[in-house]
């Protein structure tokens, strides 16, 4: 009976690129130096392509803004601090002077028209009538439109209004142009909104500097090279790590790198179709909000809230891969992780304010993505969990422990991938050589003698060790 001691152990046999040596240091920095050079090849190429197509790229970094338009144009209510003159308005609506004024007048509430009648206009209005003129404009630009030839005989309206009103909107619009009359009939009263009518994305960005144009652009060639050549680098890297793992570590990388990398890009993907108009377009109706004028964005600061966003979505979208990982590795189970659920949302609010941009929108935005990919990771821990569990009881129903059937099978496995290996060094003869045949007569005599002992000793578990396995898949 041969040595067990010569056999490699299952997670350390040799795989289709070599077999298990070591190589010399120096044969090491060589295959580095070459992976650095093929590496920095693979990014001159990609940051000489992204340069090429630089407008392109831009084109489509400017595709979020396109949404911010419409967000934009949503119907502004009037707020109390819109009342410029209130005293002014609750003498005009308290003894109309024109047709306007008497429209509204009869539209108020009951509760307005009653704190209207005990004002006394040489007083400011109290916050309760502000308030209660606030809500009512509000019911009225949200009802018929109001203008009429009477109504605004005596009110000269603006190019914009006029125009407005020739295409007779309904809806949203009915209400952004009523509030656009008010403002016009009562300029003293009403602060006017700026309306965004003019937005447009590639107006919007802008630099303030003749040399910032060209610093951004090969920034942002840089940036997209890098990306682009990503998976080049990784694959080049790959060629000089892989050599170096077992077969089980391949095994749980392969799945990890792709699901890990499938996720980063469904995270940036979300962030940039979904969010980033969203977010946008909630930082310009804060400003508009805080009346501040935003009348254009630096190119490059937006390209960076932009791209730095994404980066965030996308490593946030790797918690199942990292949780997940360790769970299999069994540094965390699913108790932990529901033990640490509240640890883990002061983590999602940490990482959210980290990640992203200084702006309260998309850091909340993070954090409940984070949280939500927490709750999917502790269910993920359940299955595996339930997996492991299950593999164990059908292997304890058969009665067959691991680790020599798993040795049995896994030197069945090296054997067949030794013999492929040499079919594939045969010529289109398919004749063997003298040094083939000696390879062959040294896998006859060492891997068949080594099957034979362990397939006598343990011969009548392999199908209960199969099974196992074949349970666990199901399951």
């Amino acid at each position: 009976m041969a040595e067990p001691s010569d056999t490699p152990p299952p997670d350390q046999e040799p795989d289709e690129e070599g077999e298990l040596e070591t190589k010399p240091f120096l044969d090491h920095l060589e295959d580095l130096r070459w992976t650095l050079l093929k590496s920095l090849a693979a990014l001159f190429v990609t940051i000489s392509v992204a340069f090429y197509g630089l407008p392109w790229i831009m084109a489509a970094l400017e595709w979020p803004l396109h949404g911010v338009g419409e967000v934009l144009r949503e119907p502004v209510p009037f707020a109390t601090r819109d009342l410029r003159h209130a005293g002014d308005l609750a003498a005009r609506l308290k003894n109309p002077p024109d047709a306007l004024s008497r429209y509204l007048a009869e539209h108020l509430s009951g509760n307005t028209k009653q704190q209207l009648q005990t004002h006394d206009p040489a007083k400011l209005p109290v916050r309760a009538l502000r308030s209660a003129l606030v809500d009512d404009l509000n019911k009225i630009t949200e009802g018929e439109c109001l203008h009429s030839p009477e109504r605004f005989a005596n009110i000269k309206l603006t190019d914009e209004a006029l125009e407005w009103l020739q295409q007779k909107p309904g809806g949203k619009d009915l209400v952004r142009l009523n509030r656009l009359l008010l403002e016009e009939a009562f300029p003293s009263e009403l602060a006017k909104l700026k309306e965004p009518n003019d937005f447009e994305p590639g107006k919007f960005l802008n630099t303030i500097g003749p040399g910032e144009v060209f610093i951004f652009s090969i920034k942002l060639a840089v940036y997209t090279g890098t990306l682009l050549a990503l998976p080049f680098i990784l694959y080049y890297i790959g060629q000089f790590i892989l050599p170096a793992l077992t077969r089980r570590e391949k095994r749980y990388l392969w799945p990890a790198f792709t699901i890990g990398g499938g996720l980063f890009f469904v995270g940036a993907g979300f962030c940039f179709f979904w969010i980033m108009p969203r977010a946008l377009a909630v930082s310009i109706a804060w400003a508009r909000w805080m009346h501040v004028d935003v009348t254009f964005w630096r190119v490059g600061e937006y390209v960076a809230f932009v791209t730095g966003f994404m980066l965030g979505m996308g490593l946030a979208f790797e918690t199942p891969v990292v949780l997940l990982s360790l769970v299999k590795m069994g540094v965390l189970s699913h108790a932990g992780l529901k033990k640490g659920r509240r640890f883990w949302i002061v983590f999602a609010l940490v990482a959210g304010a980290l990640l992203t941009t200084p702006e309260v929108f998309t850091q909340l935005v993070m954090a409940v993505v984070l949280c939500a990919l927490y709750e999917l990771s502790v269910w993920g821990a359940w299955l595996i969990e339930r997996r492991e569990r299950a593999r164990e009881e059908a292997a304890e129903k058969a009665g067959v422990g691991t680790s020599q059937p798993e040795t049995l099978m896994a030197l069945k496995s090296s054997y067949d991938l030794a013999m492929e290996r040499l079919g594939k060094s045969l010529g289109p003869e398919r004749k063997l050589t003298g040094e083939q045949k000696k390879q062959l007569a040294e896998i006859d005599s060492i891997y068949k003698a080594k099957i034979a002992d362990l397939e006598l000793a343990f011969g009548d578990k392999i199908a209960a060790a199969r099974a196992a396995d074949d349970a666990e898949k199901l399951l």
